[in-house]
């Protein structure tokens, strides 16, 4: 049974209830501008409301089994947020499978902060929730990305050409995967 809050070296990883909704449209205000490159993302829609439901969801699909999200909190900062691991379209019986998204905040990058969380979390998803499979897309020029995935044993099998429209454009995607060896 998965727990709602981990502890790593650096940081906490935490599932949040919509009472910290401040956290984390903050989190999203200060790195809009390297977001928007690899997700779809409307500004426009940025308020306290939406980002309470966006955890209100997250929480009603955590009950569903279909998504995981943790919020990576430093232990130097406890009220800030520096990351956020998440796996999404859990799928069980003969698929056993999901997709990993993370994302880091500007100020963590380059000093190891999505290995600790990513490697964390995908070790959970895989012994915990014993998933066969994880997936991730990446665009094809986020070298650091294709770095961390391939450091954690992701290995790619193929390419999506146009896979999702970011800033009105159609951007091609590399996809990623990483079998569970000890899951055979």
């Amino acid at each position: 049974m998965l727990k709602f809050k981990y502890e790593t070296d650096r940081m906490y990883l935490r599932i949040l209830d919509e009472g910290v909704y401040k956290e984390v449209l903050e989190f999203y205000q200060n790195n809009l501008g390297s977001f928007e490159v690899s997700e779809p993302i409307d500004p426009e829609s940025f308020s306290e409301e939406y980002f309470r439901d966006i955890l209100r969801y997250e929480h009603q699909m955590i009950l569903k089994s279909e998504l995981i999200r943790y919020w990576a909190i430093p232990k130097a900062e406890p009220g800030r947020i520096c990351g956020t691991v998440s796996f999404r379209d859990i799928n069980r019986g003969n698929f056993q499978c999901c997709t990993l998204g993370y994302k880091v905040d500007k100020d963590y990058r380059g000093m190891g902060y999505a290995t600790e969380m990513v490697s964390f979390g995908v070790e959970l998803m895989e012994k915990e929730v014993k998933l066969h499979r994880i997936e991730a897309t990446v665009l094809p020029d986020n070298e650091p990305s294709i770095r961390l995935l391939e450091k954690l044993n992701f290995k790619r099998e193929g390419y999506l050409r146009e896979k999702i429209q970011l800033q009105g454009v159609w951007r091609d995607h590399y996809f990623y995967a990483r079998i569970n060896e000890s899951n055979e």
